[in-house]
């Protein structure tokens, strides 16, 4: 979390999609979403960091 942190400058991407600003508290799938076939099928991928990222759980929630 501290490095997707970092990386995102402490900005959650929905909410900067949005015009808003929001921290990040929850770590998202972005590419992969964290089913049992890709699971199974990527198992070293899904937690990942090329695969995770930092978003606001209300920015999230609403925006998906």
């Amino acid at each position: 979390m501290k490095i997707l942190l970092q990386h995102q400058q402490g900005k959650c991407p929905i909410a900067k999609s949005k015009g808003a600003s929001a921290f990040p508290e929850e770590l998202h799938h972005s590419h992969l979403h964290n089913r049992e076939m890709n699971r199974k099928r990527f198992p070293l991928l899904i937690d990942s960091l090329w695969n995770l990222v930092a978003v606001s759980h209300k920015y999230h929630m609403e925006n998906g």
